[in-house]
C-alpha cells in the first residue's frame, strides 16, 4: 500500500496550524488516525502547459497547473491541495503567492503580478514557479513537510495579456513621434522626441500648435520650435475646458546613478539617435540596497528609472545587473522604453 507522508496536523492538545501560521510548520506532529508517511513520496504533476516551458496569459481565463497522483490510503475526506509561488528571480525573494483551484491558476493574478513587477511591456520574460503541498481534511490544513519542500519547481517563458499606452503625437521636422500617458491620467503625455527647429501635437485626431510660450490651441498648426536640433524630453497636457499646455526640455546629457555612486555626478551614457550606450561600474560587492535609474541633465527633476523593459520617467531605482561592468544600451526610440546591458 503506498504511503502518503504528510506527517501531519498538529491537532491534539497544541490544537491546528493553519497555512499562514509558519512557526511550527517546520516540525509537524502527527495525528494518529492519518498514515505516518513519506512526504517525498507525494508526486503530484505539473500540467502540459506549464511542463511545455512557456506560457500565454492571454489564451485562457485559468492556467492548468498541477495534477494529483491517485492516492491510497486516504482518510474519508482528506485530500491534497497546493498553493503556487510566482517569482521573476531565481531566488524567490520577490514571490507571491496565487491560489490553485482545481488544479488552476487565475490568468489575471498572474497577468497582474507580471505587470506589478515587470512593468507594461508585452515582451515574453522569465517568470518561476513552485508549489507547496497542503494536507486538507475539513476545516483543517497543514503543510506537507517543511517550509522548503516545494513540488514542481519550474523557469517559464511568459508572455503577458497585451497592453497599451494612451498615445499623443508629436509631428516634428525630424519625424512623426509617439508619446505616451504614463501615469494613466488621461491628461499628461510625456516621450523623447528628436527635433530640428519645429513640432506640433495631434491627439484624438486634433492637431495642436503654439498658441503662446507654453499653451496650446485646438486646431492650429502653427508649430512650437527649438533652437537647437536635438532630443528632447516633450510634455503635451490635454486640457478639455482650457488650454492644453506644453514644455520642451533639451536632453544635454544621459547617465546612471545609484547606489553604487551615491547617488552622485550621474556616469553618462553616448547617445546615437535616440539610443544610448555606455559603461557602468556597478562595483565588487553586491548589497541589497544596490539599484540605480538613469538620470538626464545632472538633474533629479529628469529621472527615467521603473522596470528594465518599460522605463518610465520619473520612475522608481531598480535592481543592477549585477556586480562589475556593464555596457548598458538605453533604448528611446519607442515605446515602452527599454534598457539592455552586457557584462564586460
Amino acid at each position: 500500500m503506498k504511503k502518503i507522508a504528510f506527517f501531519c496536523c498538529a491537532l491534539l492538545a497544541l490544537g491546528f496550524a493553519s497555512c499562514d501560521d509558519n512557526s511550527d510548520l517546520g516540525t509537524p506532529q502527527v495525528n494518529p488516525q492519518l498514515p505516518a508517511v513519506d512526504a517525498s513520496e507525494l508526486q503530484p504533476a505539473l500540467s502540459s502547459e506549464l511542463a511545455s516551458g512557456a506560457i500565454d496569459l492571454a489564451s485562457v481565463a485559468e492556467i492548468p497547473a498541477i495534477s494529483n497522483p491517485a492516492i491510497e490510503n486516504m482518510p474519508a475526506g482528506a485530500s491534497v491541495a497546493y498553493e503556487m509561488e510566482l517569482a521573476t528571480k531565481a531566488d524567490f525573494s520577490n514571490a507571491v503567492t496565487l491560489p490553485v483551484t482545481d488544479g488552476k491558476v487565475s490568468a489575471a493574478e498572474w497577468n497582474t503580478y507580471y505587470r506589478e513587477t515587470l512593468g507594461n511591456n508585452n515582451t515574453p520574460l522569465v517568470n518561476y514557479v513552485r508549489f507547496a503541498a497542503y494536507f486538507v481534511q475539513g476545516t483543517q490544513r497543514v503543510r506537507v513537510g517543511n517550509l522548503d519542500n516545494w513540488y514542481g519547481t519550474k523557469q517559464l517563458t511568459v508572455t503577458p495579456q497585451a497592453f497599451a499606452y494612451e498615445m499623443a503625437t508629436v509631428n516634428s521636422d525630424a519625424g512623426t513621434t509617439q508619446i505616451a500617458n504614463f501615469s494613466g491620467d488621461g491628461k499628461t503625455f510625456t516621450g523623447y522626441v528628436l527635433v530640428n527647429s519645429e513640432y506640433t501635437f495631434t491627439y484624438k485626431g486634433v492637431s495642436y500648435g503654439k498658441k503662446s510660450s507654453t499653451a496650446l490651441e485646438a486646431g492650429s498648426t502653427t508649430p512650437c520650435t527649438v533652437s537647437t536640433p536635438a532630443l528632447y524630453l516633450i510634455e503635451f497636457v490635454y486640457e478639455e475646458e482650457k488650454s492644453s499646455t506644453f514644455k520642451a526640455t533639451q536632453i544635454r546629457s544621459f547617465g546612471a546613478i545609484g547606489d553604487f555612486n551615491k547617488n552622485a555626478k550621474q556616469v553618462n551614457l553616448t547617445l546615437s539617435g535616440r539610443v544610448f550606450k555606455g559603461e557602468v561600474d556597478f562595483g565588487e560587492t553586491l548589497p541589497e540596497s544596490n539599484q540605480f535609474r538613469f538620470r538626464m541633465n545632472n538633474n533629479n527633476g529628469v529621472l527615467l528609472g521603473g522596470f528594465q523593459y518599460d522605463l518610465l520617467p520619473g520612475g522608481a531605482m531598480m535592481d543592477v545587473p549585477g556586480e562589475g561592468v556593464y555596457e548598458l544600451t538605453v533604448d528611446l526610440s519607442k515605446i515602452p522604453y527599454v534598457y539592455s546591458y552586457t557584462k564586460k
